[in-house]
């Protein structure tokens, strides 16, 4: 029953807070944090929560290495205050330029225009396995443009990719004063990666140095990122055979080999295990 498993997650997490903030002798914190990362941060994953749990990866982190976890977060924080403003205003210009697209005025009923900044944890992974200095990681801040596609065009599939192919002809011409560092492009939406993820990819680079990674997708490509098949089977039901067990026991065996071969995110997208969305805004409605 899937029910147990939030409720285990849940349980955990409290755990990790109560250490950070009782007597809890330390041998004993790193136990919980270590076992943290390596089991309950999985499930999370496979069950389609980590987004929401991004706080028991960092946690866990802040307790096995507050040195690495302090020096980290407080450059972020530092980045972040320089930079919020000049999000907020790149995403007012890149609406008003989707809402230029004609192609997308006929297609395009709405956008959702968000900004998140990765999490503590989920930097120092991709600076350790990639060998990188923080300046390096280049997503550390997000923006995500999610197009909800008028009804009649929902299950074209044609359609949904040439909308987000719009989208960042419209993006690329909203940010023009931004470079686009070479091989940072990538099309998932023409060809998916292997278990179906689908959205176009890209970082662009402002005048001062502040990299910025750019997601477009439409929300039917949103949901299958977010809520992968695994999630949606349990929440639908909770698994009721042997080859449901079996079939989330090797979901969770996957997400662990792919952070371990690939060096990068969960693929929620990308994050996004990735990322984790802990400070962006929801933003911004387009069309009526």
């Amino acid at each position: 029953d899937h029910r147990a498993v939030l409720v285990i997650l849940s349980d955990r997490l409290l755990k990790l807070r109560q250490d950070q903030a009782g007597d809890v002798p330390l041998y004993l914190q790193h136990l919980r944090a270590l076992e943290s990362l390596q089991v309950h941060a999985p499930l999370a994953h496979a069950l389609g929560v980590g987004k929401f749990l991004w706080e028991l990866e960092d946690l866990s982190f802040r307790t096995l290495f507050p040195g690495s976890y302090s020096s980290l977060e407080d450059w972020q924080r530092q980045l972040w205050e320089e930079s919020e403003e000049m999000m907020e205003e790149a995403k007012v210009e890149v609406l008003a330029s989707l809402n230029r697209n004609e192609y997308l005025v006929a297609r395009a009923g709405r956008y959702t225009i968000t900004s998140r900044r990765k999490s503590v944890f989920s930097t120092f992974k991709k600076m350790f396995q990639s060998h990188k200095n923080r300046e390096q990681v280049l997503d550390v801040f997000a923006m995500r443009v999610v197009i909800g596609v008028k009804d009649e065009y929902q299950y074209e599939s044609q359609v949904q990719a040439e909308v987000c192919r719009q989208a960042y002809s419209s993006a690329r011409s909203a940010l023009s004063s931004w470079t686009e560092p070479r091989g940072r492009f990538k099309d998932y939406v023409t060809r998916p990666k292997g278990n179906g993820y689908a959205s176009i990819h890209t970082t662009l680079e402002h005048k001062s140095g502040l990299p910025l990674e750019m997601q477009i997708r439409t929300e039917e490509m949103h949901q299958a990122a977010e809520f992968g098949d695994s999630a949606h089977s349990l929440y639908k039901g909770g698994i009721k055979s042997l080859a449901a067990a079996q079939q989330f026991a090797s979901t969770v065996r996957r997400r662990n080999v792919a952070v371990l071969e690939e060096g990068g995110d969960i693929p929620e997208g990308e994050g996004d295990a990735s990322s984790r969305s802990r400070s962006g805004s929801p933003v911004v409605q387009g069309l009526q």
